[in-house]
């Protein structure tokens, strides 16, 4: 199923993993992640998951800014292996299929690989990254990306996932001239960080007077 925006594909997330049919493989599909360059994102449901609580004492406008920061701040865990996994090969060559001058068949090429040999260990830390890789597909001037993640705490990341990604999918668009497309989060394994009570109760805070 594609979900027309941010808000109405985490919500089905969260209640995938609730009703646990979804805890393996679970496909998200957003249609429009932006419009006009701007996340597609009812404010009213924004607001009401940054201001839940969680039960160590993180809201949940915590746990967005720490994805958007995984993503975006040069500290970010995932940071330095998105621009230094590929990203700027797939600028480049985003830049040139849209131009015209450079060969379609590139764009089966367009991959930001976060995941390295190096990250199979047998100690418990450092953890390998959740978000395994980036795929990017030009078709007709649109710009569809999925991220695949090895497991993901639907609960607290999974929103920011979605706001990161989507944000990381309206730069690309903006610096080599395509329109978003589709957007895709891919959790091959969907986990719950806090008690499943708490999630359910965070699921009705959202769905409340919407």
């Amino acid at each position: 199923m594609v979900y027309e925006s941010l808000d109405k594909a985490y919500l089905s997330m969260l209640e995938g993993v609730l009703r646990e049919d979804r805890d393996f493989l679970q496909v998200t599909c957003v249609g429009n992640p932006l419009v006009e360059g701007k996340l597609n994102l009812d404010p009213a449901f924004g607001k009401k998951f940054e201001a839940f609580t969680f039960p160590d004492g993180r809201c949940g406008l915590w746990w967005v800014q720490d994805r958007i920061k995984a993503v975006f701040s040069p500290k970010g865990e995932y940071h330095k292996r998105i621009y230094g996994g590929g990203y700027e090969y797939c600028l480049e060559s985003l830049k040139g299929i849209r131009e015209g001058n450079f060969p379609l068949w590139n764009a089966n090429r367009l991959i930001i690989s976060l995941f390295k040999p190096e990250d199979l260990h047998k100690a418990r830390k450092p953890t390998p990254p959740c978000l395994i890789n980036l795929c990017l597909y030009p078709v007709k001037g649109k710009l569809t990306m999925i991220g695949t993640f090895r497991a993901q705490y639907v609960d607290a990341k999974g929103f920011g996932n979605l706001i990161s990604l989507a944000m990381l999918l309206g730069g690309l668009c903006e610096k080599t001239g395509f329109s978003p497309g589709r957007l895709y989060n891919v959790a091959q394994k969907s986990l719950l960080r806090y008690p499943k009570d708490i999630a359910k109760r965070l699921y009705f805070h959202l769905l409340r007077e919407l």
